[in-house]
Formats: C-alpha cells, sequence, structure tokens
C-alpha cells in the first residue's frame, strides 16, 4: 500500500537582474523559498528547508546568487499558504521587483511509503522540477529523480512521524542531485540554441509538446490520491507534468499535461483503477475527466504490495 508522507514545493524564481559580482550573461540571482502543500509536522517541515538548504547551495556552487523568501514583501501573508503554478508566477509578475524576474521553477518533493513483506517498509524520496517563463507562462523544461533516489528501508510499526524523522537526513541526498539537474537546465536554457543544449541537458528534461487536460477524483482520500499519482506521474507514458488545483473533503482537482489522446488515458485510469483495486468508474464529463472511486472494502489480502513501473507494464 502506498500513501504520501508529506508533499512540499521549492519554489525557484530566477531574477535576471545584473550585479557586479556575477559575469554577464552567466549567474542568476535566485530566490528559493518552500511552499508547504497542506499541514506538515515540524519533521516534514524540517526535512523541506533542509533540501532547500542544500539546493541553495547547489545553485550557489553553479555560480548564481540565491535569497531566501524574506526579500519577498508577501511573505509573512505566504506562511502555511499553498499556491500552485499560476499563482506563482502571478506574484513574480506583481512583486515589487517583477522587471528582474524571469524564470520560474517549481520543485516537488514527496515520499511513498511501501510495504515489503511482514517486517520491512520502504520509504521512497521523489523529487521533480519544472522551469516555467515568468513572461509566457510557458515550460522551458522538466527534470526528475523518480527512481534514481534509493529507498530507506524502516520497521512496519515506524509511524508517520517517525518515518518523517527517518528521512531528516535525506535532504542532501535528494537537493544534491536536484541541484545539480537544476542548474544544467538553467544553464541549457541560457546558452538557449547553441549546439551544446542537448549535451548539458538530457533530451528527456525538454520533451515534445503536450496539451493539459482537467483531472478529477471524487471520494478518494488523501492516501489514495497518492497512489494514483503515483500512476500519474511514474507509470503513464507520455507524461509531462501535473498540478494540483483544488481539493475539498474527497474530491481533487488536478491539472494534467500529457502527450496521450484523451481516450488512451482514459484507459491508462481504467487500468490504474483495477490494478490498485478500486471499484468505480472513469469516464468524460465534458471538458473533463472523472474518476469516481466506490466505497467498497476490499479485504487485506488483496491489495497491490507493489506499485506497478513502466518495466512491468510496458503498454501504458
Amino acid at each position: 500500500m502506498l500513501f504520501r508522507l508529506f508533499s512540499a514545493s521549492l519554489i525557484v524564481l530566477s531574477l535576471s537582474a545584473c550585479s557586479g559580482m556575477q559575469s554577464a550573461g552567466t549567474g542568476r540571482n535566485i530566490l528559493v523559498v518552500v511552499d508547504s502543500q497542506g499541514r506538515l509536522s515540524p519533521a516534514a517541515e524540517k526535512l523541506g528547508r533542509g533540501v532547500a538548504d542544500e539546493v541553495s547551495g547547489q545553485l550557489n556552487s553553479a555560480g548564481h546568487r540565491v535569497f531566501d523568501r524574506s526579500v519577498l514583501a508577501e511573505s509573512a501573508d505566504l506562511q502555511g499558504k499553498r499556491l500552485n503554478k499560476q499563482a506563482w508566477i502571478d506574484l513574480a509578475r506583481h512583486n515589487g521587483r517583477s522587471s528582474a524576474i524571469d524564470t520560474l521553477a517549481l520543485i516537488e518533493v514527496s515520499v511513498v511509503r511501501k510495504q515489503i513483506g511482514d517486517y520491512s517498509t520502504e520509504l521512497q524520496p521523489r523529487a521533480r522540477g519544472q522551469l516555467l517563463d515568468v513572461n509566457s507562462g510557458k515550460s522551458l523544461g522538466q527534470v526528475s529523480l523518480a527512481g534514481q533516489i534509493p529507498p530507506l528501508r524502516v520497521r512496519p510499526d515506524c509511524d508517520r512521524r517517525c518515518s518523517e524523522n527517518k528521512l531528516l537526513d535525506q535532504a542532501s541526498v535528494l537537493a544534491q542531485p536536484l541541484g545539480a539537474q537544476l542548474s544544467a537546465l538553467l544553464e541549457a536554457v541560457n546558452m538557449k540554441d547553441s549546439d551544446e543544449l542537448m549535451a548539458s541537458v538530457d533530451r528527456a528534461f525538454i520533451g515534445p509538446p503536450a496539451h493539459a487536460v482537467s483531472l478529477k477524483l471524487d471520494n478518494v482520500s488523501a492516501d489514495e490520491l497518492a497512489q494514483m499519482e503515483h500512476y500519474l506521474a511514474e507509470v503513464f507514458s507520455g507524461y509531462r507534468s501535473h498540478e494540483w488545483i483544488h481539493s475539498t473533503g474527497l474530491s481533487h482537482d488536478l491539472r494534467y499535461e500529457t502527450e496521450l489522446s484523451d481516450a488512451r488515458l482514459l484507459g491508462n485510469l481504467r487500468r490504474a483503477m483495477s490494478e490498485l483495486n478500486w471499484h468505480g468508474e472513469a469516464y468524460l464529463d465534458g471538458a473533463v475527466l472523472l474518476v469516481r472511486k466506490l466505497a467498497v472494502r476490499v479485504p487485506f489480502d488483496q491489495l497491490t504490495e507493489r506499485p506497478a513501473t513502466k518495466s512491468d507494464f510496458h503498454s501504458w
């Protein structure tokens, strides 16, 4: 069984203001903040701050100047709020330094828990990031550490708080490769059309065009949402990005970017529901893909013991 222990977003606003401390056209002025998605325990908040500090160090080593959220006039009002991608873009555009902010890097850090037999549990950290042009709102590319970070083994009786405490030492494990890939992507964006672009950043970072669809999940708990999110981001082919828009009780609205047609995506959603032993239906309701789960109790021995992967299901 999978469930999200916590989820936090690091928003990196890149300010292209000139500085005598940098070489022209190279380093950027970057603001790193932690945007909590939901109420986090102190341990989870500490992990998010640790990741932010490590990413800041990586970006600083790459020649960028790094600042924290204290430089934002709105920093006090942002405390504890969860902002989506468009809200951060709007904040960057209308901030007092709006003439200097040109790039937004949205980085999501989350942890999935997986039961291994009767005597062990794995905690799998995940991290992904996306660069966005603040003026146009368009994506400049994305990075992902899915499957690249070794899982952490804990005892099955290690509860949420225990698990989060175990993960505190994982901040550098998450942030070092994330910061390095983010720096490479920023460098690639700076190089634009140069021949070195594809040599510096893996082609997977900058994929072909994708279209956005509205996805709604009804009667789905936070843990179940994390289960489906694994399929959406890690298993389905054609995935580009996804963004939480709104949640009310057991109802969740997402913006999902994919290269798949609506029909193919709908088929994948139904197949994922079957793999997760979800009883319900998935269908197109106007312009919205709706997944509605029925409240049916499933015997424990019928629950999926491990998450699907693309290697397991190559036809997704």
